[in-house]
């Protein structure tokens, strides 16, 4: 493994050193559709997920939103935890059974993406079995990273 992180800091020198300003889009910038206040707490659990795991922002073409290390320590996982329930808490709590049938998708949707995310946090702990496991996802996120930007 020491001799990876080096390897990772390489693939990612060429990104920081271009200086340009990316017109990547990012979660702050992608359109999601809804009223605003869904779409407001819809970035906000996108980040959150994005924050357990960088391969949903990268799998979604979110290239510079997924340049970071998860954070696993055990107050973080307890931050992450608590703001995981505080967005369901929130979700409930807007009126989408009022709205289009398409946000209401995006709401029961967003709202499993973020049991899905609790889930790995309080039962599954994978990061107590295998402390590593950020390693591999983080990997390829520069792997496709480097490559977007060459």
């Amino acid at each position: 493994m020491r001799r990876l992180l080096p390897l990772l800091a390489l693939l990612a020198l060429p990104i920081g050193l271009t200086g340009a300003k990316s017109s990547a889009p990012t979660i702050a910038t992608v359109p999601i559709p809804g009223p605003a206040k869904f779409t407001r707490l819809a970035r906000e659990i996108i980040r959150t997920a994005a924050a357990v795991d960088p391969s949903l922002a990268s799998g979604a073409g979110l290239f510079d939103d997924a340049l970071r290390v998860p954070h696993l320590g055990p107050a973080a996982i307890t931050e992450q935890v608590a703001r995981v329930k505080d967005q369901q808490r929130q979700l409930r709590r807007l009126p989408w059974r009022s709205w289009d049938e398409a946000v209401q998708v995006d709401v029961r949707y967003l709202y499993a993406v973020l049991e899905g995310v609790r889930r790995q946090l309080e039962v599954e702990r994978l990061y107590l079995r295998r402390p590593g496991a950020w390693l591999e996802p983080t990997a390829n996120n520069l792997l496709e990273i480097g490559r977007a930007h060459v």
